[in-house]
């Protein structure tokens, strides 16, 4: 309503389209579930593959009002979520029925239940996975205007935690990677960077071993670009493979895959034209299926040949840029490619 200079109010009616949830993330979740979230405001959401239901869960954090960076099942009865800001953790069990209050999970008497902040200055946990020692690990940046990165050693026992901060001097900690065949180490990378530093601030980029049974950097790794700012995509292979990508500034990424067996890399590409800029951290690589790896960018989807490092865009998807879970549908019987728009979740069928 309105009331003009002359004394004279009323009411105008406008009539608008809002703007859907900004899609942040996506992920598998248990059983024949996808999970994922919204940003700004953070929104958990789930879509049922056998039944096709959609719930939008609300944001279950106790604090946490931005995004969830990671989802993690660690077992039946264990799915850990992360969120900025602050790492704020929160572990569901999808067994039992979801009880909160207010919206929100507590420390005591609410599924999920509110685990805490990570702590020590730690604010987006980029990446999360259960280790060869059954330890959940979890990676994260600093807060604004801290430097110094940090692994984190979680005992699912317990849910208690040990941080392990600066393990590559300042760098964040961006990405984890189960080591094919290892039942010792973690492979990790870095960003040279922190909240309000330039990207290259701290050096090279790097790809670490982390050895989960000393708690300790086991040997680092130059990435084979001069200059790398980042590492913020890394997969796993049958074949002893670790697939990644790394690059400098938002406009020039490689594509590299590193042997860990002979701990050596074996090839890097060039796919700054191709891939058309930066691949978001919240953008994971699928996991292998039939010989590739799947993501999404700028509206193309990507298949990358973990045989011949070869690299083709598969289709186009307007808005398609995140997701990449690979999971079979349980309508057609049929393995399918899930990923997100701004707004949708949309299914790309691998199989005729």
């Amino acid at each position: 309503s309105f009331k003009k200079s002359d004394g004279i109010s009323g009411i105008w009616k406008f009539d608008y389209n809002g703007a859907a949830a900004h899609l942040f993330m996506l992920r598998k979740g248990p059983g024949d579930l996808l999970l994922g979230s919204s940003d700004l405001p953070l929104r958990l959401f789930s879509f049922d593959l056998k039944t096709r239901e959609h719930k939008n869960l609300g944001n279950p954090n106790p604090k946490a009002e931005g995004e969830i960076y990671s989802i993690h099942q660690h077992s039946p009865t264990q799915v850990y979520m992360g969120s900025y800001p602050m790492a704020d953790m929160i572990v569901w069990d999808p067994t039992r029925p979801w009880k909160t209050v207010n919206g929100r999970a507590q420390k005591e008497g609410t599924n999920p239940a509110g685990l805490g902040y990570l702590g020590d200055e730690q604010n987006r946990p980029y990446d999360m996975l259960t280790g060869p020692d059954g330890f959940v690990y979890i990676c994260t940046t600093a807060t604004y205007g801290a430097v110094g990165g940090a692994i984190t050693k979680l005992d699912p026992k317990t849910n208690q935690w040990k941080i392990f901060r600066y393990p590559i001097g300042n760098h964040a900690i961006s990405k984890l990677a189960r080591v094919p065949g290892d039942d010792r180490y973690i492979a990790v990378g870095t960003l040279s960077a922190a909240t309000g530093y330039k990207l290259g601030a701290f050096g090279d980029a790097k790809l670490f071993y982390w050895d989960t049974r000393e708690d300790t950097v086991a040997a680092v790794f130059d990435l084979p670009v001069e200059n790398a700012q980042y590492l913020l995509q890394l997969e796993p292979t049958a074949d002893g493979l670790l697939i990644g990508t790394c690059g400098r500034g938002f406009t020039e990424l490689y594509l590299f895959a590193f042997d860990t067996r002979t701990r050596q890399f074996t090839h890097v590409k060039n796919i700054s034209e191709l891939v058309n800029g930066y691949v978001w951290e919240t953008n994971k690589f699928s996991k292998p299926y039939q010989g590739k790896i799947y993501f999404t960018n700028n509206g193309n989807i990507y298949s990358i040949d973990v045989k011949t490092f070869e690299i083709d865009v598969i289709a186009k998807y307007e808005g398609a840029k995140r997701g990449t879970v690979i999971a079979r549908d349980p309508f057609s019987n049929r393995m399918a490619l899930y990923f997100i728009t701004e707004s949708e979740l949309v299914a790309m069928y691998l199989e005729q």
